[in-house]
């Protein structure tokens, strides 16, 4: 809806029963009103505002919620939840009407048309659709809406209050645009992500305030399941800080780091969201629609039944449950299950030997260490071995004809004994001092030395094509 008309404002005031001090001030605030608008060429000059609230007054929104709080009397139809008539949503100057079917949907456009023209209010067409939830199939030729004449449109999905919900109530269309845009967001601090004077937790705090608040929108209702388009745009935040390969596993990233999927962060505002609303008067539509969720288990009590599957969460035990006790049994859950697929690597020869050791991630020196560290722990190094592209997996520097994986680069290979004992003062690590490396041992050596055993080994193998 669009501008409302001021004297109309006044006089439904003075019928709600305002008193007349007040609806004095009212006027006198609204009194030769101006604005002014921002241009390609700048700012223009003022002109006068006869209709609509002041934009950005906080006010206006209550001043609108009061001139179209008689709309719902005016309006039939409707859809009955809990013996409940819901007939319309409203935020701010956003309507939505509800119908159970064509004829009701019909009946209510001509009651919104006479409230209109009674109170001088105009209908935005060019944001105004139609959307009818179904389980799928073609729109039927009677599926035709008019207003004022004009037609309306009929789409498959709609974005209210930023959510996008398509006709089969799938979030797939939300969750693709919200991802596409964390990952924007991605990309205009990746000078950020790159600076190793800069230490993880800052860049962790940059990306949770703007890509994971992008990314996470609307969890209050969907984030009780994992959603791996989700979830992939905190993998390529982490996989971009300490400069990891696209194909690195997930178990590594989050047992390396500490950091939990993006799970833990929205199944708690989930949680705390169906307390929220079950904790509402009985009259209210949030806690109407959360009770007959629950009654008929349908919707989010999928999400909780898979809670219970996976976690052993009982779904019913949900709406009363402790928020933190199942947000840390979730977090421990997926630790675990990191854990049991470490193990099963047959991608590491050594990783799934080592000891769970985070320390060294929230180091205050050179970062550039704390990302070779990581790669030597996981395994994660571009050696021969785990290259996808090439056949050979032999080390292209020494003619022991072994595979170049980590060990072999950092505790064997000959050609770089002199950068092994200077950096780790011995010329050939054995498996135990290796491990005990990797476990956490001068771990700032580990990471010098793989930083000055790489860069030498791409300069021979870029000079001598090996």
């Amino acid at each position: 809806m669009s501008k409302i008309d001021r004297h109309a404002l006044f006089y439904k005031l003075t019928e709600i029963g305002v008193s007349q001090k007040m609806l004095n001030t009212l006027k006198k605030l609204y009194e030769g009103s101006t604005s002014r608008v921002w241009g390609q060429e700048g700012l223009s000059g003022k002109f006068e505002t006869g209709a609509g609230v002041k934009q950005g007054c906080l006010l206006s929104p209550l001043l609108f919620s009061l001139f179209i709080n008689d709309l719902e009397e005016y309006l039939d139809g409707g859809i009955s939840v809990g013996g409940i008539c819901i007939k319309l949503l409203a935020y701010a100057d956003d309507i939505v009407l509800l119908a159970p079917d064509r004829v009701s949907m019909r009946r209510m456009i001509a009651n919104l048309e006479t409230y209109c023209e009674r109170w001088n209010l105009q209908v935005n067409l060019q944001k105004s659709e139609i959307m009818i939830f179904r389980r799928g199939g073609r729109i039927s030729r009677h599926d035709a809406w008019r207003y004022n004449n004009e037609p309306i449109k009929v789409v498959g999905s709609y974005k209210y209050l930023g959510v996008n919900l398509s006709s089969q109530l799938s979030l797939s269309r939300h969750f693709k645009e919200k991802a596409s845009a964390a990952k924007i967001s991605l990309n205009v601090f990746n000078g950020l992500l790159a600076q190793n004077n800069i230490q993880f937790k800052q860049k962790l705090d940059v990306f949770e305030a703007v890509s994971r608040s992008i990314i996470c929108y609307g969890a209050q209702v969907w984030g009780g399941r994992m959603v791996d388009v989700v979830e992939k745009v905190q993998r390529l935040f982490l996989k971009k800080v300490f400069n990891l390969p696209l194909w690195a596993p997930d178990y590594c990233l989050f047992l390396e780091t500490g950091v939990s999927p993006l799970l833990v962060h929205t199944l708690k505002l989930h949680l705390k969201y169906v307390h929220r609303c079950l904790s509402l008067p009985d009259h209210r539509y949030p806690c109407i629609l959360m009770k007959k969720v629950i009654e008929k288990k349908i919707f989010i009590y999928n999400d909780w039944l898979e809670l219970q599957t996976v976690f052993g969460i009982p779904a019913s035990s949900i709406p009363s449950c402790n928020v933190l006790a199942v947000v840390n049994r979730v977090k421990e859950g997926l630790s675990e299950s990191f854990g049991r697929r470490r193990m099963r690597s047959q991608r590491c020869s050594i990783y799934p030997e080592l000891a769970n050791f985070t320390d060294y991630i929230h180091h205050q020196g050179d970062f550039t260490l704390v990302k070779w560290f990581l790669k030597a722990r996981t395994e994660l190094i571009r050696l021969n071995k785990y290259s996808f592209s090439q056949a050979v997996k032999i080390c292209s520097l020494c003619n022991m004809k072994e595979e170049e994986d980590v060990p072999h680069f950092i505790a064997r290979c000959p050609i770089l004994s002199e950068i092994r004992r200077r950096q780790l003062n011995n010329s050939i690590l054995t498996t135990q001092e290796l491990r005990s490396r990797l476990n956490g041992q001068d771990w700032e050596a580990v990471g010098r030395y793989c930083k000055e055993a790489w860069q030498y080994r791409y300069s021979l193998v870029q000079e001598y094509n090996f």
